[in-house]
């Protein structure tokens, strides 16, 4: 993938999801890395809050669109009561953006 867009994931799944995950345990990342893959995007890894019924994604999707489109499927589907997602940079890659903001900051800008 030329340009690399990191997505932090948070989805709230709904009883019926979690109703099925104890009739039937599965490893959910191993569920969802053929889905993303099969989208132009890599899951670079898939947790699940222990005190809450919380998932998180870090995956590299191709493009915002791509994004939206999995956040809308996930809520159709019935799996997801909320699903959101935010861009986030690798700290190396934040280097341009401060650099950037200080000569904004130096013009006053």
């Amino acid at each position: 993938m030329a340009d690399r867009r990191y997505f932090q994931m948070i989805g709230t799944p709904n009883s019926e999801f979690l109703k099925s995950l104890l009739e039937s345990p599965v490893d959910l990342a191993e569920t969802a890395r053929d889905k993303i893959e099969a989208l132009g995007g890599e899951l670079l890894g898939y947790y699940m809050s222990i005190s809450e019924p919380k998932l998180y994604g870090v995956l590299v999707l191709p493009d915002s669109d791509t994004v939206a489109a999995i956040a809308y499927q996930r809520i159709a589907a019935g799996a997801m009561e909320d699903v959101k997602f935010m861009e986030v940079k690798p700290t190396d890659q934040m280097v341009g953006v401060f650099r950037r903001a200080k000569e904004m900051r130096d013009a006053g800008v």
